[in-house]
């Protein structure tokens, strides 16, 4: 993997996984130096929900899979945290350094990490668990994104970021948020 940046498309990656191909071939089309550069790429794909891991179980040795099993998602139980486990949408990383304020304050704005239709990571806002924001990401002069303005409720933080659940947002807001995923966004791992 060179310089530890890997990109690789994740829907014909899945396609050849499930079409079957071994992991030499896999290596060679992907340019994935090592099987634990390998083993990083299948993490990431049971992460998003992509694959999942009973479709790749044969290809790792005995402790890998262990390790992934955490990634599998079972059945929640009681009291169990969904965090661990792999989200319906998963959120894209973003180009550069873009910032999100909330609504009806003049204070500083936070770094959005990563973003879905349903929801976002935020670096440095004040928070906690069910806690809701009204958020706002400003106009962006580049390709003419809008003022995109939505409700989401805290669903998990710690010290440094806080995971938000978008639970209310117009449909011109949403048309806005997709435009804005579809310019300032990446697929890939």
């Amino acid at each position: 993997m060179a310089a530890g940046f890997l990109r690789i498309c994740v829907e014909a990656f899945s396609q050849d996984v499930q079409s079957g191909m071994v992991d030499r071939q896999l290596m060679n089309k992907y340019g994935i130096d090592s099987a634990g550069d390998l083993y990083r790429v299948f993490k990431r794909l049971i992460m998003m929900g992509v694959i999942d891991l009973n479709q790749i179980r044969y290809r790792l040795p005995e402790g890998w899979r262990a390790k992934l099993k955490r990634y599998d998602p079972p059945a929640l139980g009681k009291g169990e945290s969904s965090r661990k486990y792999v989200r319906q949408r998963p959120r894209k990383k973003l180009f550069g350094k873009i910032e999100i304020y909330e609504a009806g304050t003049c204070g500083e704005g936070y770094q959005i990490l990563d973003v879905s239709e349903a929801g976002l990571l935020i670096a440095g806002i004040k928070t906690w668990e069910g806690d809701v924001k009204e958020l706002t990401i400003p106009a962006i002069n580049f390709d003419d994104v809008q003022p995109i303005s939505f409700s989401a409720e805290c669903r998990w933080l710690n010290t440094l970021r806080a995971g938000f659940r978008i639970i209310r947002i117009t449909p011109g807001n949403l048309a806005e948020l997709k435009k804005f995923m579809h310019v300032f966004t990446f697929e890939g791992l």
